[in-house]
């Protein structure tokens, strides 16, 4: 996988998978969703998520062994299937990712092993 300087359309693109968390690193608030239909970050409106169609880029990617301890759980504003509890223990890559056309937008990514 080569992200380096990498630009992405959708979550998708850049974790090869389907779902997982997002943690928007000014507010704190957290989703976990299935971003597979999503272009640019999914954010939470009334009616659900809705894609916000920003270009992503890369600034940073590791891997955390322990997901439960990176997030705030009283953070959570969406997590539709009730997968939080999941994350304890499940290990993740986590990118960090900024918006294009936005100077310090920032967020986490974390796509969980074994999460399709």
């Amino acid at each position: 996988m080569a992200y380096v300087n990498g630009v992405f359309e959708n979550l998708l693109g850049l974790t090869y998978q389907q779902s997982g968390v997002i943690v928007y690193i000014k507010s704190g608030q957290t989703i976990i969703c299935n971003w597979a239909k999503d272009t640019g970050l999914p954010l939470v409106s009334a009616s659900g998520l809705v894609g916000m169609g920003e270009r992503l880029y890369v600034r940073k990617i590791s891997y955390v062994y322990d997901v439960g301890k990176e997030i705030d759980f009283d953070r959570i504003i969406y997590d539709l299937h009730g997968d939080a509890e999941k994350l304890r223990g499940t290990s993740a890559t986590a990118f960090l990712v900024g918006i294009v056309g936005k100077n310090g937008e920032v967020c986490c990514i974390y796509a969980p092993d074994g999460w399709p």
